[in-house]
């Protein structure tokens, strides 16, 4: 089924896996924000700045 999550603000372009599989990463190209978003509660578990705007074009998380 598909489900649709409200995200502060406009820019939410990048979309990376995470290893856990209810956590998606997410990258904002406007504002160089980068977000742990959970799917199962819908809501921001972590997140951390760039510094940089119009900048980010994929995220990743490596094993570790």
């Amino acid at each position: 089924s598909m489900q649709e999550y409200l995200l502060p603000g406009k820019g939410w372009a990048a979309l990376g896996v995470s290893q856990d599989p209810n956590i998606v990463l997410l990258g904002n190209f406007f504002t160089g924000s980068v977000i742990k978003f959970d799917l199962t509660s819908g809501e921001v578990v972590a997140q951390g700045e760039t510094g940089v705007q119009r900048s980010i074009a994929g995220v990743a998380q490596f094993p570790g």
